[in-house]
């Protein structure tokens, strides 16, 4: 899956949140396609291995989740590496 098609300017597509908690935390790229939201999640805990994936959701409700087979360490992740003000800021919300 690539999106969007072309190259383009992420402002307007993508939006980031995040949240800290006692060891760790998770942060989150997300972007709509019609009906259906991606988001491409980080989550690491300084007690657990870290891990990442994508959710799907609907009308805001989960439909699946896909945790990466073989994931790398969060400080050489491309999520947790991106300046934080790179795109818009999104509420953190629990699924």
């Amino acid at each position: 899956m690539q999106y969007p098609n072309l190259p383009q300017s992420p402002e307007g597509t993508f939006t980031q949140s995040s949240v800290l908690l006692a060891h760790g935390g998770e942060k989150r790229v997300t972007f709509k396609l019609g009906e259906y939201t991606y988001v491409l999640y980080e989550t690491w805990d300084t007690h657990s291995p870290s891990y990442g994936g994508i959710y799907v959701l609907r009308n805001g409700k989960r439909l699946q989740q896909y945790q990466c087979d073989d994931y790398v360490n969060f400080k050489t992740s491309l999520l947790e590496s991106m300046p934080p003000n790179l795109l818009p800021q999104d509420e953190y919300v629990d699924f």
